[in-house]
């Protein structure tokens, strides 16, 4: 692959020149994928219950990822055949006629489990294909991003410092690296959604909802607006901080420099910020009223209909960010992929609120 190359306008000895950014790799090559897919339809009650059960498997080898390189190259990275991943997954979905006749009721249901799973990194080491910022690793065996965090333990009462747990599960003061350990669901459990609709004459409602069940969210975001005291906002959750001794507090003391404070602040990668995002979520409500045919008809239409419709409306969660649903979205595609489950400020989903008017010649 050829280097990328950046100008730079305000070069060596006022001149603007171009250089290279990242390591040709010549020996760079296609990846390679194995697919099994299988799936079962079914139908009774004259098919007033019908749906679908679908496996699925995906083995990828030679995954074309940047790795990082020693410093000494001149580069911080390069592009390479990255060992291998497999994908698997299960899905089902099914579709009830409830009711017949003036008053119709259908429902609409699907859930899927999804997996991935590293197999091999090529001989590199493995923080050196991660994404992100240190909040996630690439671990064999393990799915794609897991969190690899130090253990949070509790807030020591008496001076608001955290207490964190090493590699071997002992309490200890002091940060560091080595404690870390893999943590949280990167992946869900399930995800899925119900649909009901119903018909009454000329009136229509629907209203779907979705879930995600056993996903963790890192909220990188919150480890700086609950540990030190800057231009950032602040969330609710600085009430419930340590200020002084006896306090028993769920977040440590926070400090206006974290840097001079080292591992005595929570401004590090702990698991602390590591959240269940588990979630059920209103994500439409539709309200329609199609006019009587006859008078439309006299109106020379085929059909008018006036429809309300609300998004987002109302979601249960225990995450205490601003949205489970969302997570970081970082600047490059490949942070986005070796760290799916990082938010960073990202904004939240809008609840909308919407009237409209459908008119058929």
């Amino acid at each position: 692959m050829a280097s990328n190359n950046v100008k730079n306008i305000n070069g060596y000895n006022g001149s603007s020149y171009y250089y290279p950014t990242i390591i040709e790799n010549p020996n760079l090559r296609w990846e390679s994928s194995y697919t099994f897919d299988a799936a079962l339809e079914f139908g009774m009650y004259d098919d007033r219950i019908h749906g679908e059960i679908g496996y699925y498997y995906k083995d990828t080898r030679d995954v074309f990822l940047q790795v990082q390189v020693p410093q000494s190259s001149g580069f911080a990275n390069l592009w390479d055949n990255v060992g291998g991943i497999y994908n698997t997954g299960i899905e089902f979905n099914v579709t009830t006629r409830n009711t017949v006749g003036a008053f119709k009721w259908t429902t609409d249901f699907n859930i899927a489990r999804n997996y991935n799973e590293i197999t091999s990194i090529s001989g590199y080491s493995e923080d050196a294909v991660s994404g992100g910022t240190n909040d996630t690793r690439t671990v064999l065996g393990q799915p794609v991003g897991t969190n690899f965090l130090v253990r949070f333990s509790h807030v020591d009462k008496e001076t608001g410092a955290p207490v964190y747990l090493d590699i071997n599960g002992n309490e200890t003061y002091t940060w560091d690296p080595v404690d870390r350990v893999v943590v949280g669901n990167v992946l869900p459990d399930a995800v899925g959604g119900i649909t009901n609709t119903f018909h009454y004459k000329n009136w229509d409602l629907s209203c779907l909802f979705v879930f995600t069940i056993g996903e963790n969210i890192y909220d990188s975001s919150s480890k700086r607006q609950l540990s030190m005291v800057t231009d950032w906002h602040m969330t609710r959750h600085v009430y419930d901080r340590w200020t002084q001794p006896g306090d028993e507090a769920r977040y440590p003391r926070m400090t206006l420099d974290p840097a001079n404070h080292g591992s005595t602040t929570p401004w590090i990668n702990t698991d602390l910020w590591l959240h269940d995002a588990s979630y059920l979520r209103l994500r439409n409500l539709t309200l329609g009223y199609s006019l009587p045919t006859e008078t439309v008809r006299r109106w020379g239409l085929q059909n008018i209909r006036l429809s309300a419709l609300a998004t987002n409306i109302l979601t249960f969660t225990k995450f205490p960010g601003v949205d489970p649903e969302i997570a970081r979205d970082f600047e490059n595609p490949t942070d986005r992929n070796m760290s799916p489950n990082i938010t960073f400020l990202t904004p939240p989903q809008e609840k909308t609120y919407m009237f409209g008017l459908e008119v058929q010649f």
